[in-house]
């Protein structure tokens, strides 16, 4: 998936063909997302909101998910509501996606935060 920020020529609310974008990268993630019947979001939260990489990600194209089901789930430490909100307005204002049901928040305990035991 491409993580290096949106390098295309223009802006991703242009291109409805995805052969129009220059970066292959791009090209093939355009491919993956018009392939794929729904996308399911398992993010963290950090400092109330999600990671910057997801939004860049997002924001590589646009068409692509127009009416695209969504399912999300967030964690942290408070579950991840912020996360989801901030999450819900890109999605549902911004890309015009379909998320099919209310955000699955998980609370992480404070010593899996704090702690040095992962799952």
């Amino acid at each position: 998936l491409p993580t290096a920020e949106v390098s295309e020529a223009v802006i991703p609310v242009s291109v409805v063909d995805q052969e129009d974008y220059s970066d292959p990268e791009v090209k093939s993630f355009s491919r993956l997302v018009r392939s794929s019947r729904a996308v399911v979001v398992l993010t963290p939260q950090f400092n109330r909101g999600y990671p910057g990489n997801l939004k860049n990600l997002l924001d590589h194209l646009y068409h692509e998910w127009r009416s695209k089901p969504f399912l999300v789930f967030t964690y942290g430490g408070h579950g991840g509501g912020s996360c989801a909100q901030q999450l819900l307005t890109v999605l549902q204002a911004g890309l015009k996606a379909q998320v099919v049901s209310d955000p699955v928040a998980i609370t992480l305990p404070e010593e899996y935060i704090r702690g040095d035991n992962r799952v």
